[in-house]
């Protein structure tokens, strides 16, 4: 199968339901010389593996759209390694989301992670405009409805904190820069 598009490492996101190829290149560990590369990628409750094909020297990484429609949308770990039958080696490691296709969903479709949705609920509380699903979220084992405002602010900055991590994680923002303090005589 060929493909339109190959990148030249995993990316960092895949769309169920899309196709997605990329190549993986060592010189120790040539496709040519029966090295063959394998990718498994996990999180709390699936694993998925992906295994290359020979491309000259190169192991090249293809990805049908039926296959990936399959694939459970998440954030996954994953490790690669290469093996010829005799050995064995973890060659790289990093971490993968896996994102849903929005064609494929219902309307009124809710892409936003738990962190964000916890987040607009206490926020909508504290403003005095949630509406009724919103204030039957559960924080900590309790309605946004039966918390006291102080427990909802210190709650909404513990959800904004988390929220802006998935951002910086996404690449979606930057990471605050750190201050470190200078001492001088």
């Amino acid at each position: 199968m060929a493909f339109a598009v190959v990148h030249d490492c995993i990316p960092d996101e895949i769309t169920a339901g899309e196709s997605v190829s990329w190549k993986w290149s060592d010189g120790d560990f040539p496709a040519s010389e029966s090295w063959e590369l394998t990718y498994t990628l996990v999180k709390s409750d699936a694993q998925l593996q992906i295994v290359a094909t020979a491309d000259g020297d190169d192991h090249l990484v293809e990805v049908a759209a039926a296959t990936s429609a399959a694939y459970e949308v998440g954030e996954y770990e994953w490790q690669a390694h290469v093996a010829n039958g005799t050995e064995r080696y973890q060659v790289a490691v990093g971490m993968l989301t896996i994102v849903t296709d929005f064609a494929g969903q219902a309307s009124g479709f809710d892409n936003r992670s738990h962190a964000k949705i916890v987040l607009d609920a206490l926020e909508a509380a504290i403003e005095g405009r949630a509406s009724k699903t919103q204030m039957l979220q559960m924080v900590g084992g309790v309605q946004v409805q039966h918390m006291t405002l102080r427990e909802q602010t210190a709650m909404r900055d513990q959800y904004a904190a988390k929220y802006r991590q998935e951002q910086v994680r996404a690449g979606k923002v930057t990471p605050s820069p750190t201050i470190k303090p200078r001492f001088t005589n």
